[in-house]
């Protein structure tokens, strides 16, 4: 069990940003296969959904991970029979760790942080949220620019030179509706205790709760539908960590797309202005475009026309094709690197992955 050292950590769970809502999509997906979760982060996004899926009992089994082996209802009866807030109440009933010592410092209300959760909805009334790696790609990124800035921006939110909240999510290839954030800053390094912070949500405000209480109403919301958290090592405090949670709604709608990268073989720059024609099996055209300055292509394509079949990229004087791509209703993400020299089998490598749903593109 963790130890409460000092009143500071009480004041590391910052406060939630606004929410966006904006029919922006990406154009360059940086961020496909980088997004995977690790082990920690894993647990965060399991912890989300688990207070997704009984949100009233979320506060009597954030205090069982701390030890707590009463019942419910004696749980219960413990919160509702303290009205009002008594130095070291926290500490007294369940253990002098991180978690109380936070509440004791914000005098959180006892009866009437239950109210709150009594006041949440049903079990089973929310669907879990669905992981997305472009989400938790955008996540880590932003934990990187929250570690490396170390403190110095007063609202972790909106770090000095990183790009906006819009931005985070656009620039990992999110075609977003509605998007959130949720930061953990310089904390220490457990899942758990950082789920208890924000599901919690002590702070500044009535009866030691933050007002609205925005952490908890962004995990469990109905304006979102994919999550994906980024923990990154090295905080600036030694041993901890900073936990960014990126919550949005995406698109889904009848187009799909197709995208991805062309590079040098050799060098492994960007190819830029380079054609990329996709086409069915039956030779007809789907779209067309050309690589942007990162080398990155996009082409949206309605399923009712046909099924990618064949991508066709040219560049060196000369076009490399590939075939067999896929079925309709797909998303798909193909990187070609390819060479000035035909090499003796083939003169480009692809690789395919079939990409979920929530990328598809907006039907313009």
């Amino acid at each position: 069990m963790l130890q409460l050292t000092s009143p500071r950590f009480a004041l590391r769970i910052v406060l939630l940003s606004a929410l966006l809502a904006s029919t922006a999509h990406a154009d360059v997906f940086t961020a496909i296969n980088y997004g995977a979760a690790d082990a920690n982060e894993q647990s965060a996004f399991n912890s989300i959904n688990d207070f997704r899926a009984d949100p009233r009992n979320g506060l009597y089994k954030a205090f069982q991970t701390l030890g707590y082996g009463g019942t419910k209802v004696q749980f219960d009866s413990l919160l509702s029979g303290q009205a009002t807030h008594t130095s070291g109440w926290w500490a007294s009933n369940f253990g002098n760790n991180l978690v109380t010592g936070s509440m004791d410092f914000f005098q959180t209300v006892p009866a009437t942080i239950k109210s709150q959760f009594d006041s949440l909805p049903t079990a089973g009334s929310l669907s879990p949220y669905l992981w997305s790696d472009n989400i938790g790609w955008s996540a880590h990124q932003y934990a990187t620019w929250v570690e490396n800035d170390a403190g110095m921006t007063s609202n972790p939110h909106a770090v000095a030179g990183a790009p906006g909240l819009a931005d985070r999510f656009t620039n990992a290839g999110v075609n977003w509706l509605s998007a959130g954030e949720n930061i953990a800053a310089d904390w220490t390094p457990s899942p758990d205790l950082m789920h208890m912070g924000f599901a919690i949500d002590w702070g500044v405000g009535i009866d030691g709760i933050q007002s609205p209480p925005g952490h908890r109403n962004s995990m469990l919301s109905s304006d979102f539908t994919h999550a994906g958290i980024g923990i990154v090592d090295a905080g600036w405090g030694p041993g901890d960590v900073t936990q960014v949670q990126h919550l949005a709604q995406t698109f889904s709608m009848d187009d799909s797309i197709f995208f991805g990268y062309v590079t040098d073989g050799l060098t492994g720059d960007a190819l830029v202005g380079v054609s990329v024609d996709l086409f069915d099996a039956s030779n007809v055209l789907l779209g067309t475009t050309t690589t942007d300055a990162q080398g990155a292509y996009t082409i949206e394509y309605d399923d009712g026309f046909g099924s990618p079949d064949r991508v066709d990229i040219f560049a060196f004087g000369r076009t490399a094709s590939s075939t067999g791509l896929g079925s309709s209703g797909s998303n798909y993400f193909l990187d070609a690197a390819i060479t000035a020299v035909p090499e003796p089998s083939s003169f480009f490598a692809l690789t395919t992955f079939a990409i979920p749903a929530v990328l598809r593109r907006r039907r313009k």
